[in-house]
């Protein structure tokens, strides 16, 4: 089974920022960043918890509903059912 990583990390390699933002991923300015190509080729998404927050009240939902969204986390009980798989 083959495992593709898709990651946007600043110009320093850093994936978020120190409050766990990453708005340097401005997707608003009309550039491809690759990330609807991407989906179209994957089955399921996994993502740490942290990460599920700041993604969670993005709307539209950025993830196409046929992909399993699994986030990881300590604490399943606030991750919001239907959407995504709490592991």
């Amino acid at each position: 089974m083959p495992v593709t990583v898709f990651v946007g990390v600043s110009v320093d390699g850093f994936l978020a920022r120190h409050d766990g933002t990453f708005d340097f991923l401005n997707v608003a300015d009309g550039i491809p960043h690759g990330f609807e190509e991407f989906m179209k080729t994957v089955d399921a998404i996994v993502m740490g918890r942290n990460t599920y927050g700041v993604v969670q009240p993005i709307t539209p939902w950025p993830y196409l509903r046929r992909t399993r969204v699994v986030v990881l986390s300590s604490r399943p009980d606030e991750i919001a059912a239907g959407d995504v798989t709490p592991f």
